[in-house]
């Protein structure tokens, strides 16, 4: 705090000096990386006679001296479990009556914002080092001619985030209740994406075994051509047990130019949804189809998937697919660690 100060008198004496030298108002800026309005703001009081004087400053002084604002930020910075009123108890106990706003302000001073801790997937050293071998073996595969697939599933009645959904009321009696089915009826789909296009949505009932995947493989595979025409490319799917069957590798060895082996003995590696950005093309089709009327029948949710999907723009598949390379430079980067969502 004390360094603060320091500086900025050293800057107003500064700009005073560049102000007397005859200086203008931008080369002082420039000169001394600040605002317009810092310059104009002590010309102002050079020029009233108030050269080298601080105003008199309003409003109470501050409660918390510059070692016990040290020890707040320390006692909360990259801790867990550390709230403002639990910090504003422990400063009463030393003899401070302070409130956790006060906490809360002089946290926020010094360039502290709090956040929800983020969950990302469990991954054992083997998968990290699994993780970053594969990275490293693809780094240059043609990532915006690959075409990533998955399936997913979608809610006819969503799980909305609770803690978004607040009422202000009196009473706990007044709030209204959120009125939903034990079990909602969802749709489950397949799709693939690229640079170069995506596929339609195929959708299927029941789990997905390797002898139905290998009909949706089969029903897509005139429009995976399409997509690539001659060209060479590779197909993409992660680990599960439909994906990894004998049967499906010995399809995808007489059907594709190329695919990324899975499973157990594969080389994409497991628990590795942050490396498949078709995840990212749920999660967009997820929130559109949340907005404005929401589907009543498994009927109108399926139309407006589709709609949604077929809306996605180009631009976006073509951004995902070029960022592959800088996602696998992370992976290589972190040792292995899940990516951020």
């Amino acid at each position: 705090m004390v360094g603060g100060v320091a500086d900025r008198i050293k800057r107003r004496v500064r700009i005073q000096k560049l102000l007397e030298l005859g200086y203008s108002i931008g080369a002082i800026c420039d000169e001394e990386q600040c605002s317009r309005m810092t310059v104009l703001r002590w010309k102002k009081r050079l020029q009233e006679g108030e050269g080298e004087q601080d105003r008199p400053r309003r409003g109470r002084p501050r409660k918390l001296t510059p070692a016990l604002k040290r020890q707040v930020i320390d006692r909360a910075e990259g801790k867990r479990h550390v709230s403002n009123r639990n910090t504003a108890a422990w400063l009463q106990r030393k003899g401070m009556s302070v409130s956790r706003e006060t906490v809360r302000r002089t946290l926020k001073e010094d360039g502290l914002y709090p956040f929800h801790r983020r969950r990302q997937q469990r991954l054992t050293q083997k998968q990290k080092r699994r993780r970053v071998a594969f990275a490293r073996q693809y780094m240059d595969l043609d990532w915006e001619r690959t075409l990533m697939t998955d399936e997913t599933e979608f809610l006819l009645v969503p799980r909305g985030n609770s803690k978004n959904d607040v009422v202000w009321v009196r009473n706990v009696e007044d709030v209204p209740p959120i009125e939903q089915d034990a079990h909602s009826a969802s749709v489950r789909v397949w799709a693939g994406v690229s640079a170069l296009g995506r596929t339609s949505l195929h959708f299927y009932d029941g789990n997905l075994n390797g002898e139905r995947y290998r009909e949706l493989l089969v029903e897509a595979l005139p429009e995976m051509q399409q997509i690539f025409g001659d060209a060479d490319w590779t197909f993409q799917h992660d680990g599960a047990t439909s994906h990894s069957d004998k049967k499906t590798n010995e399809w995808l060895a007489s059907n594709v130019p190329h695919y990324i082996p899975s499973g157990p003995k594969g080389e994409w590696p497991a628990k590795s949804p942050d490396l498949n950005w078709i995840e990212n093309m749920w999660s967009i089709v997820a929130w559109r189809v949340s907005e404005g009327k929401v589907p009543g029948t498994l009927s109108t949710l399926k139309q407006k998937l589709k709609r949604v999907w077929s809306q996605i723009p180009d631009e976006t598949l073509q951004q995902c697919a070029s960022g592959m390379p800088e996602r696998l430079r992370e992976v290589i980067k972190k040792k292995g660690c899940a990516l951020p969502k």
